[in-house]
């Protein structure tokens, strides 16, 4: 007779236990479906954009010349306030990267999501995996039985949790990563305009960066539920590489710091509040450290008297001896 761990539960701990994996089981078909698939996470052909296209030729032909011209204008004021020839040719530089972009933009976009497709498919359709079938409600069931079977059933109870919290995370990113790559496709025209003001060029090229690397994202997320599904018969190996595959993005993503943020493990455990407290705390100590009282001299660093807090003994003892000298 077979193991079975809702017998040894009770009706509410069963129902409970039933209802997180059907939903974690739920949102792996959304995963596959939505989140990884074609054509929401890689809407490179005509056909693909058919539904933005409208929007994005009214917003690139209204808002074109109007944003243009001020970024010409704002760059004019800044070269006569600064009136240095280099800033010229950095403003010549950055306003044909600027319009080339914004003309190309939209072909851009389509070769870097084409690129990246192909990527993540050679891990995608390598193995003929059926997807859908590697974690399913009578999977998940599986894995937990077996590993109480052995008499862990309250850690097969608590790790069943892991499954539901790893699927809910990553198909929150890769949904949002859906939408983001929309927008960006849609706004890249304008921010390759706006590349010309020298304040906005490194955030401009930021969107960019991150444009390319939410595409590439999902190569090194293949991966981790590759090997996910290849040790399924191995229940802690089969989890991890499924939480390593939320992670992921926290990790890759170097300008993406709204994933890092949501993702990061650093928020669970408190590391980073209490480094931003700590910070908040050493700025308001006066800048008094030991170095500062120096014998015989200057310390580095506070060459030039321009410590308030800097005591030099030799000065002081100078000072003293004159004193001395005046009272007597």
């Amino acid at each position: 007779m077979s193991f079975n761990i809702i017998s040894f539960l009770s009706p509410l701990g069963s129902f409970l236990l039933s209802a997180e994996i059907a939903s974690s089981a739920g949102l792996w078909q959304l995963i596959i479906t939505y989140g990884l698939g074609q054509p929401y996470a890689f809407p490179y052909s005509s056909s693909d954009l058919t539904i933005i296209t409208p929007l994005f030729k009214h917003i690139t032909n209204e808002l074109a010349i109007p944003i243009a011209l001020s970024a010409i204008f704002l760059s004019s004021i800044k070269i006569m306030m600064t009136r240095k020839g280099e800033d010229l040719n950095r403003i010549f530089w950055r306003m044909s990267l600027g319009i080339l972009l914004f003309f190309l933009s939209l072909d851009i976009s389509k070769y870097i999501l084409e690129f990246s497709y192909l990527v993540f498919n050679s891990v995608w359709a390598y193995g003929s995996i059926n997807w859908m079938s590697v974690m399913t409600s009578s999977e998940i069931m599986s894995y937990l039985s077996n590993m109480a079977s052995g008499g862990n059933t309250l850690s097969a109870l608590l790790l069943s949790s892991g499954y539901f919290a790893a699927t809910f995370i990553l198909l929150s990113f890769l949904m949002l990563r859906d939408a983001l790559i929309i927008v960006f496709i849609i706004l890249l025209p304008i921010v390759s305009l706006l590349m010309v003001v020298t304040e906005l060029y490194e955030r401009m090229l930021q969107l960019w960066v991150m444009f390319i690397e939410l595409s590439l994202i999902p190569f090194p997320i293949a991966i981790a539920l590759y090997l996910s599904s290849i040790y399924s018969d191995v229940f802690f190996m089969h989890l991890a590489f499924l939480w390593a595959a939320c992670l992921i993005p926290s990790i890759f993503m170097t300008k993406g710091g709204l994933f890092r943020n949501l993702m990061s493990l650093d928020i669970l455990s408190g590391v980073s509040l209490l480094g931003n407290r700590m910070q908040v705390v050493t700025d308001r100590i006066p800048n008094v450290r030991l170095g500062n009282f120096s014998i015989g001299g200057e310390q580095s660093g506070n060459i030039g008297g321009n410590n308030p807090y800097h005591f030099n003994i030799n000065d002081l003892m100078k000072k003293d001896v004159e004193y001395r000298r005046t009272m007597e």
